[in-house]
């Protein structure tokens, strides 16, 4: 079973970097998604002389790690890979190009449902999709009818969604407040104009990891 975890977690970071590298430039180019796997050879994702690289292998590593360490290796773990590796992939992709591709978001968000009818409560996972999907969308158009400017995009409204499904609606307050408290700190800071468009997913991607890591967790709720 060792065996299986660690490959799976091989093919996840494999995924991961191929979604952070690649997916962009199809989704933007209007292409086919198909990865090509032979550019692998030129930007190895293993290559700890990239920074970049690095990061990511890190976390992964670790997500892994702690995640064998807290649950065991058991189905249930596996499952858990899934939400912080595409987390992952979503805060790099946002982060550089101000993109959450429904091909990440979507499955995620229905695997979010899946995880809930086997190891949690489907009901809590449904409320979660649902208010997350329609908190960031009321805000999307309460903004538009008040400035006539779009402040939020699809994305983001998908991405709550899923993390909805996964860690239930009672987190979600908490994980709106924190990404809202993230982004006011981070403009203030960076003195950007707030009239340039700019990522959200990430500061939502934050939140939700802090308020895992501060035991509002969807491993912990059940």
């Amino acid at each position: 079973m060792i065996i299986v975890y660690s490959l799976f977690v091989f093919i996840a970071v494999v995924l991961v970097h191929l979604a952070i590298n690649q997916l962009p430039g199809l989704i933007l180019n209007n292409q086919e998604i198909k990865f090509n796997l032979s550019e692998l050879k030129q930007h190895n994702p293993f290559d700890t002389k990239t920074s970049y690289n690095l990061v990511i292998n890190i976390v992964a590593i670790s997500i892994a790690v702690a995640i064998a360490y807290l649950f065991g290796v058991t189905l249930e773990s596996f499952f858990y890979l899934i939400l912080p590796y595409s987390l992952l992939a979503l805060f790099f992709i946002d982060l550089k190009n101000q993109l959450l591709p429904d091909i990440i978001t979507l499955p995620l968000l229905w695997i979010g449902l899946l995880y809930q009818i086997y190891f949690g409560d489907l009901e809590t996972g449904v409320i979660g999709a649902i208010f997350g999907y329609m908190s960031l969308w009321s805000v999307y158009w309460l903004h538009k009818l008040l400035s006539n400017k779009e402040g939020l995009g699809y994305g983001d409204f998908k991405l709550t969604a899923a993390i909805g499904a996964w860690m239930g609606w009672q987190a979600l307050p908490q994980i709106l407040l924190f990404a809202a408290i993230f982004a006011s700190v981070f403009f203030a800071i960076k003195k950007i104009d707030k009239n340039k468009p700019f990522a959200f997913g990430p500061f939502l991607i934050i939140s939700a990891v802090s308020i895992t890591l501060t035991n509002y967790t969807f491993w912990y709720i059940h």
